[in-house]
């Protein structure tokens, strides 16, 4: 049962399943762990207070208490962790005792951890731990020759694809470095130059197994975004209709609607009322600019005279009774249009000639 710990709840989702994309161990996390005959110092990934933080069991947590939970039990509820040593990456249980927000304020201004002088910059922290740093990094083997162990445990290699399991993007392709602000970097862009040298001014770096996950040098290749655009297109990669994320349609409802439009069985002012979308967007697949792949087969009740209009209440008749109108002066191009059940745009490319200047 849960005990309400933080190594509980963080273990669990809402509906009792695992979270999180990457999980730690906790051999991961004592391995980020340089104990000294004092002080245990967190050589792990730092917020900017300079505190440990671990992503164990799926989720970001304070490296300090959760060393203290696997060696001492769980924290009080509403009580925080107080470092006696007043070194905040440090981890030794010994060092850390609960208290109250209080007594922790109470401590950093009675020690003067708040000083200048006294407080642990991430420049002085950062080092402070460089030895550390560099003998762990010395001790730890990479599990690809080549690339240094903190990328290399991010890769999970495959008969085919090396995989990128750290932190992705919403587009699935591994991400180096945090943000663009620290100077983040696409990690198979990083890895390309890594293996095969530096990539051209503005070439992109192409998959040949298309996923982007995949980091595998010999699945990358340097070339143009045309070249990229024209990869999606051949391989089936660009989503089409109803596959598409901001498709309001599906396939069916989109063979429907053509069908009515192009038949000149229903105006688009109906359609676009009923099914959801705008007239702009039915316009657009009349034109056949959208929904390629909807085929129609059916007759098409387009008059050649016209051979652009797309609206069937339009015809010769209906162009000249709209031309009379106009002629006559006493409505404005608003009302005309309201009053055929036509846009004021057709009315006034009429007017100026655009359209039906032939009737």
């Amino acid at each position: 049962m849960c005990s309400g710990s933080i190594l509980c709840w963080a273990s669990t989702s809402a509906d009792g399943g695992p979270v999180g994309r990457r999980r730690q161990t906790i051999e991961d996390v004592l391995g980020n762990v340089k104990k000294t005959d004092t002080c245990w110092y967190w050589l792990g990934h730092r917020n900017t207070y300079s505190y440990g933080v671990t992503g164990y069991n799926g989720i970001a947590q304070m490296a300090h208490r959760v060393i203290y939970e696997l060696y001492k039990g769980a924290i009080p509820e509403g009580m925080m962790l107080l470092h006696s040593c007043d070194v905040p990456f440090c981890v030794n249980p010994e060092h850390l005792h609960p208290g109250t927000c209080a007594e922790n304020s109470k401590e950093a201004s009675q020690r003067g951890r708040w000083n200048p002088g006294m407080r642990w910059t991430k420049e002085k922290t950062k080092k402070f731990l460089a030895p550390f740093l560099e003998e762990l990094e010395a001790k730890r083997a990479s599990p690809i020759p080549g690339l240094p162990y903190k990328i290399a445990k991010n890769i999970k290699v495959t008969p085919s694809c090396w995989l990128w399991v750290g932190y992705k993007s919403p587009k699935g392709y591994g991400i180096i470095g945090g943000s663009r602000e620290k100077g983040a970097t696409r990690a198979h862009r990083h890895i390309y130059e890594v293996f095969k040298g530096k990539i051209p001014e503005g070439l992109v770096i192409r998959h040949t197994c298309d996923t982007p996950a995949c980091v595998n040098p010999e699945h990358l290749i340097v070339g143009t975004q045309a070249d990229n655009v024209k990869d999606c297109q051949t391989r089936g990669r660009v989503v089409f209709g109803e596959r598409h994320h901001n498709s309001k349609l599906s396939n069916w409802h989109a063979w429907i609607i053509k069908y009515l439009i192009l038949s000149g069985k229903a105006s688009l002012k109906e359609l676009a009322e009923e099914s959801g979308v705008t007239v702009a967007c039915l316009s657009s697949m009349a034109k056949e600019k959208t929904w390629k792949e909807i085929p129609f087969t059916g007759s098409r009740k387009r008059l050649k005279i016209n051979k652009g209009n797309i609206s069937h209440r339009i015809n010769a008749t209906v162009a000249k009774e709209i031309k009379e109108a106009l002629r006559s002066g006493g409505k404005s191009q608003y009302k005309i249009a309201k009053e055929f059940g036509v846009s004021q745009a057709e009315v006034s490319n009429i007017n100026t000639g655009k359209a039906w200047s032939k009737v």
